[in-house]
């Protein structure tokens, strides 16, 4: 009977433990050596980027939970597989979660934001706001603002649409108040 419980507790620490070494060695093979990457990119990002305005933040933080879309930014750029493919499977993109939630501050979070999202033709919140209304977003009204954030929420429906694109910019402003 010993035996048996000593094989069962076993099994049920194994169980247990079993998740955590799987992290770890994701953390290792994927995550870790794409840290170099992403901190290269972030050293030559626009400044305005680096540092939205707080009404950007605000305008972001109401319209995506930050640390998950930046996780999801990071495994569509880093984790395609030789045909650009994005490997894209919940357990990926809990991990990534984890690294951008514990690895990065609030600050470097919307930095990352700012700087991967796609704006329908490209990169960045700022290469955006320059096409878009011939400004930085430093400079940007709150409506401007709005409008951005609700555009790379989903650049290809909102781009079709100035209704929605509208609709979703009036949301946005509305629940920071």
């Amino acid at each position: 009977m010993k035996k048996i419980i000593c094989w069962v507790v076993a099994f049920m620490g194994m169980i247990i433990l079993l998740p955590f070494i799987a992290f770890g060695a994701y953390f290792s093979l994927e995550i870790q050596p794409r840290i170099g990457d992403i901190r290269a990119v972030l050293a030559t990002a626009d400044k305005e980027n680096l540092k939205p305005p707080q009404k950007v933040k605000d305008l972001i933080r109401v319209s995506v939970q930050p640390s998950g879309f930046v996780a999801r930014l990071l495994v569509s750029t880093y984790q395609k597989n030789e045909n650009g493919v994005v490997r894209d499977r919940k357990s990926r993109l809990i991990a990534w979660y984890i690294f951008v939630d514990n690895f990065y501050s609030q600050e470097e979070v919307f930095a990352l934001f700012c700087t991967f999202v796609d704006n329908g033709d490209g990169q960045g919140l700022n290469e955006l706001s320059i096409r878009r209304f011939g400004r930085p977003i430093s400079e940007l009204s709150e409506l401007e603002a709005a409008e951005l954030v609700a555009y790379v929420w989903a650049p290809g429906y909102m781009g079709r649409s100035r209704e929605r694109l509208e609709k979703r910019r009036d949301l946005l402003i509305e629940r920071t108040r």
